[in-house]
């Protein structure tokens, strides 16, 4: 059921964007870098493109070079707009799924199955989808003996989040060209339209994007066909191995571009404990599309009827050549006749019309992983939600407690959408905080559990928040709040790890007890590839001894994170930080510097020294800064080193930099400043609860500058994004 499911929401992610996800494929983009990427345009076009001056109907061009990075670019803005225009739209989705051991021709003596599903799909801006499945047929045929074919009928209808945009990745998107190499195959007058065929391949070889061929069609400022595949870097690597054809056919309606058929052949990994493995080829065909209330009337492929069969003939071409090239055992699969889709897509329409306007309330489990630390020793949890699909307006609880000193780890939250940009919300938890470490929460878990190699310090924290906040997309945010704490010193309590190594740290540095009132405003946004972050707090702090009168500790913090691939593919990332008080910090707030802290963006806090032990630089001032360059080669596949070659790890370089000041100095850490450089190699990974784009990173540190004689190379183990 999990992996049909995870089939369809594929199917449907595929006819939600123009090239759906079928990030990156077999093209090399070395053969396309060095392709000319400038259009010449010469003949009659229509006189609507945005760089022309004309005021006849028509224009005779002998225009300038345009580069292929500006004309995606202007489509992209185009599809954008459309996309914008989308108040709502319904569709009845076929998803036809033939799964074989290898994509091999079905005969008289093979294994496969067959499974068809028709859903009825209606969006509208602001809500969840709402969806019923109205027709479903399976069929299985082991050693060539068929087995009775089961068919279900019309179903329960669902509210369900809407996908991932992932039009922000794709080739043709508004500010993605720089991710993107671009060559122009040929241009073809069809008509009146001049259509250019573009191929186009991710700059760094192991980004999960598409590659592949779109024919764009300037008469109609759009993408008609887009053919994609990829191979190597697919997102979770660990389900999918590959999808090595995706086509898809869009058509105009209503006035807006929409994909209305597509194919695809998906090779999942075969996976323990579930039936996954296979070839899977995957047919999706859009039938009955309303779009903003008007049902959906497929428009001219040109304007001008004398050049209709010319235009016809064009395309029917390209789609003859497709179609050929589907697999057989997707050609052999059953099909909906037309009238028995018309009556499905009626009936859809019927059911979801009968449905509330609004999702309702609903408690859902909510999956949190335990943790382990050497406070609390294991401590699962579980949490729930109460609150309705997509909604921002919900209420949390989760819970959970730790097996060696039994204490209870709670928290409550509330959350009220009061805009669609402002939130308020309380919450209050009791968690166990670290600090003087590295800030690998997840990592930590299992370098505690296996070998005792956990450097972060615990403490106790009790505490309740209030919060306003407001989000305009991912560009700018602002979040005003004010919270009361209490925080406590913890002692190790369980020594016991999988390798009986000795604990690395082996006690643990105590926190200050005291109660914390403190009002906090921060702020960022992202310009272009430069995401930056600040924040001021005010703390109002006492001792939980009762000893000494409550004092005023101001706070500043500054992050930026700045990212970007350069001509040849590599990435180049750099992070920067700091954060002070005004008088001297409580052990648990002070900044600590050392080890590695990977940070996926500017609120990270805390200095990454990769080459230096955890707790090494402590103080009221600090600052850090780090420079990584992912190297967009692959020498271990290219030298064909044997268990190396096909893991796809990428190379990186790195140096960082991290300085602390101020206060009475600290045991086991110093003041002043420390650096290292270093290489390393990571993968890809995808973790679930981690989300796309996480990877496993391995780095090896060399300790350069102060303090730095007599220390060697160190190596770290992360997760990173």
């Amino acid at each position: 059921m999990a992996l049909r499911r995870w089939l369809l929401i594929f199917s449907g992610v595929l006819a939600g964007v123009a090239v759906g996800a079928a990030p990156r494929a077999g093209a090399d983009p070395s053969a396309v870098a060095g392709a000319d990427t400038t259009i010449p345009y010469r003949g009659t076009l229509e006189a609507s493109f945005p760089w022309a001056d004309a005021t006849t109907d028509t224009l005779s061009a002998d225009a300038p070079r345009l580069k292929v990075e500006d004309l995606l670019a202007d489509i992209g803005r185009r599809q954008r707009a459309d996309q914008d225009s989308l108040r709502s739209f319904a569709v009845t989705a076929v998803v036809t799924v033939v799964r074989t051991a290898d994509g091999g021709a079905i005969d008289s003596t093979g294994t496969w199955s067959v499974e068809q599903t028709a859903l009825r799909t209606s969006r509208e801006r602001g809500k969840p989808d709402r969806v019923v499945r109205l027709f479903e047929r399976k069929r299985k045929v082991k050693n060539g003996v068929a087995q009775p074919a089961r068919e279900k009928a019309v179903g329960k209808p669902e509210w369900q989040p809407q996908p991932a945009d992932l039009a922000a990745d794709l080739p043709f998107a508004e500010g993605s060209a720089a991710r993107y190499h671009y060559a122009l195959r040929k241009s073809t007058l069809v008509g009146t339209s001049l259509v250019h065929e573009i191929d186009f391949a991710p700059r760094d070889h192991f980004a999960a994007l598409p590659s592949g061929t779109i024919w764009v069609d300037i008469a109609d400022w759009a993408i008609r066909r887009v053919e994609a595949r990829f191979a190597d870097s697919v997102p979770y690597p660990w389900i999918l191995r590959a999808v090595p054809d995706y086509r898809q056919r869009q058509a105009p309606c209503g006035g807006v571009w929409f994909p209305v058929s597509e194919t695809a052949r998906v090779v999942l990994r075969d996976l323990p404990l579930v039936d996954s493995g296979g070839v899977y080829d995957v047919r999706v065909e859009l039938r009955d599309i309303v779009i903003n209330g008007e049902p959906c009337v497929e428009e001219a492929p040109v304007a001008v009827a004398d050049s209709i069969d010319e235009a016809g003939a064009f395309w029917g071409a390209i789609d003859g050549a497709w179609d050929a090239a589907v697999p057989s055992t997707l050609r052999a699969a059953p099909s909906l006749a037309p009238a028995q889709l018309d009556s499905l897509s009626r009936e859809g329409e019927r059911i979801l019309a009968a449905m509330p306007s609004s999702p309702p309330w609903r408690v859902r489990l909510r999956p949190m992983p335990p943790v382990y630390n050497r406070a609390q020793g294991l401590a699962p949890r579980v949490g729930l939600r109460f609150g309705r699909v997509r909604s921002k307006t919900r209420l949390d609880a989760q819970g959970g407690i730790g097996l060696k000193d039994h204490r209870a780890m709670w928290g409550l939250g509330a959350q009220a959408a009061l805009s669609s940009a402002l939130t308020f919300s309380v919450v209050g938890a009791r968690e166990t905080a670290a600090f003087a470490g590295d800030g690998r929460a997840g990592w930590r878990f299992w370098s505690a559990l296996l070998w005792g190699g956990d450097p972060n310090h615990y403490f106790d924290r009790t505490a309740w928040t209030a919060a306003l906040a407001w989000r305009h997309d991912d560009d700018a945010w602002l979040k005003v709040s004010a919270e009361r704490a209490r925080e406590l010193p913890l002692a190790v309590r369980t020594r016991w790890n999988v390798a009986g190594h000795e604990l690395s740290p082996d006690g643990m540095r105590a926190a200050d007890a005291l109660d914390d009132r403190a009002v906090r405003v921060e702020g960022g946004g992202r310009v272009g590839f430069v995401t930056t972050h600040a924040a001021a707090a005010r703390h109002w702090l006492r001792a939980r001894d009762g000893v000494g009168d409550e004092r005023v500790l101001d706070e500043w913090r500054l992050g930026m994170k700045a990212q970007r691939l350069d001509p040849v593919g590599d990435r180049w990332t750099l992070r920067a930080g700091g954060r002070g008080f005004s008088g001297v910090a409580p052990a648990q707030l002070k900044v600590w510097a050392g080890d590695w802290w990977p940070g996926d963006d500017a609120r990270a806090g805390g200095g990454s020294l990769c080459g230096w032990p955890a707790g090494t630089l402590a103080g009221d001032h600090g600052a850090w800064a780090s420079l990584a360059v992912d190297l967009n080669a692959d020498p271990w596949r290219s030298l064909r080193v044997p268990g190396l070659r096909s893991l796809r790890l990428q190379p990186l370089v790195f140096a960082e930099w991290a300085g602390a000041w101020g206060g009475p100095a600290v045991d086991g850490a110093a003041m002043g400043s420390r650096a290292d450089v270093g290489f390393g190699f990571s993968r890809r990974v995808d973790l679930p609860l981690v989300g796309a784009g996480s990877r496993l990173e391995v780095r090896a540190a060399r300790a350069v500058g102060e303090g730095a004689e007599g220390r060697d190379w160190r190596v770290v183990v992360g997760i990173g994004r």
